[in-house]
């Protein structure tokens, strides 16, 4: 059976401080992870694996769910300590990943800028330099929506709303659902991703229904962790729109 950690990234984002929760996967010869952190998070992943036996030199493949800076943030700095790695991707997230466009998170800030006035101007400014800082990194491969199975034991469930190309894993012997950004749990609630940060809500919340139809025993959101209790009812309350 496919082996799951969660890993626990802290970090300080702007004016607040934030966790995430990327997922090292071991599968027989395989060792993934899935999702890479904020910039500058390398070092805090290395010592996150290193606590579970592991390190990034272990790492076979990088399973990326969107492009947004909070999960590919690390990515290349990943990348460059261990060359091997195979970064996989949806088809319509890559562009954004590997730089040949620009990000749909800084053309979306860019344009709420243009709105603001006065400290919120400022911090949008300041949000808008940092998604610039955003290193690119070249996907190896490009995965779509009949992607399938990426590994045995492990299927690639399309969860498009938050961005585009947004994916899940679905380890589907334990019924473990990582749902990168399409589901978040906070304050004991599953919640749809924030519609000021989701760019299509009605294909996120068809997104919840997909993962619904999952019927998974154990969910891990990027953002809250792992969900094990209650879940037929937490995904309910989710579908029918509740956000963070």
């Amino acid at each position: 059976m496919v082996e799951f950690k969660v890993l626990e990234l802290k970090s300080r984002a702007g004016q607040e401080d934030v966790t995430v929760y990327p997922v090292l996967i071991i599968n027989g010869t395989e060792t993934l992870l899935f999702d890479a952190g904020y910039p500058a998070q390398a070092d805090t992943i290395e010592s996150e694996l290193s606590r579970r036996g592991f390190s990034i030199s272990n790492l076979t493949g990088i399973i990326i769910s969107h492009h947004d800076h909070d999960h590919v943030g690390s990515l290349r700095a990943l990348k460059t300590r261990n060359p091997s790695i195979k970064i996989a991707a949806h088809k319509n997230e890559a562009p954004y990943i590997d730089g040949s466009r620009t990000s749909l998170r800084l053309i979306q800030a860019e344009e709420y800028n243009m709105t603001l006035e006065g400290s919120a101007r400022d911090f949008g400014l300041w949000f808008a330099g940092y998604l610039k800082t955003i290193e690119p990194c070249p996907v190896d491969l490009l995965l779509d929506d009949a992607a399938g199975e990426i590994s045995p034991g492990i299927r690639v469930i399309p969860t498009p709303g938050h961005t585009p190309g947004h994916i899940s894993l679905w380890l589907y012997e334990s019924g473990t659902i990582l749902t990168g950004d399409a589901l978040a749990f906070e304050g004991g609630r599953l919640t749809v991703p924030n519609p000021e940060f989701t760019l299509d809500m009605k294909k996120s919340l068809a997104s919840v229904e997909t993962i619904r139809a999952l019927s998974p025993r154990t969910i891990v959101c990027y953002h809250g962790g792992t969900v094990r209790e209650n879940i037929p009812g937490l995904l309910e309350a989710a579908a029918m729109g509740k956000t963070e």
